[in-house]
């Protein structure tokens, strides 16, 4: 890649990363962009007093795409990160800070300085503040990821054991019936004893033909 676009070894490994980050569905997450890069413009110049209103230059208009994307990708992390019960009033309050600018500085320093896809969500002040982010409490959901995970596997690991036990018993089962079929049932018992018998009788009638 950097052979190709003739740039640094640095910055072909951030150029990497950034296409990780790239979502497979590129046109709905295009289109939730663009939406809420409009509604922050509208916005921003609504909440300007008329006085101080102006015309959204360039460089200004490059700044908040930027940092509208950047808040959309930490919004999916915090996605995955927050419990699903509490996800809604979370992104409620975080979209909150977002509308009024307040996360825009961290968002900004972020994409300058660092790859999007491999920076911390603790590094923006609203997601950092959130109770149901912090560190304490993602460390619980993920210890809790863990136990799950480790009693699925208990429970597999009973599951192959008594399936196991199973089959030995049925093969035990086949090996007597095997067996009980080579054993001589009544009618050859019957027939061994009439031969004994003839044998006794043959030999007391011609005692030397067995001498």
């Amino acid at each position: 890649m950097a052979k190709a676009f003739s740039i640094g070894r640095a910055e072909s490994d951030a150029l990497f990363e950034l296409s990780k980050s790239i979502p497979e569905n590129i046109g709905a997450e295009l289109e939730k962009l663009v939406k809420l890069y409009l509604s922050r413009l509208v916005l921003d110049h609504d909440n300007t007093p008329a006085p101080l209103r102006k015309s959204t230059g360039l460089k200004d208009a490059i700044k908040l795409h930027q940092v509208c994307r950047a808040f959309l990708w930490f919004q999916t992390k915090m996605q995955a990160m927050c419990p699903e019960s509490q996800f809604a009033d979370v992104q409620k309050e975080v979209s909150s800070q977002f509308v009024a600018g307040l996360l825009d500085a961290d968002l900004l320093h972020i994409v300058e300085t660092q790859v999007p896809a491999n920076s911390d969500i603790k590094a923006v002040a609203g997601f950092r503040s959130n109770p149901a982010l912090s560190r304490a409490h993602v460390e619980k959901i993920e210890q809790g990821k863990v136990d799950d995970r480790e009693q699925a596997a208990k429970m597999y690991a009973k599951q192959v054991s008594a399936a196991n036990l199973a089959q030995v018993k049925a093969m035990l089962a086949a090996d007597i019936e095997i067996l009980r079929s080579k054993l001589p049932g009544k009618s050859e018992e019957a027939a061994e004893h009439a031969l004994n018998m003839k044998y006794l009788r043959d030999r007391q009638q011609i005692p030397t033909r067995f001498a």
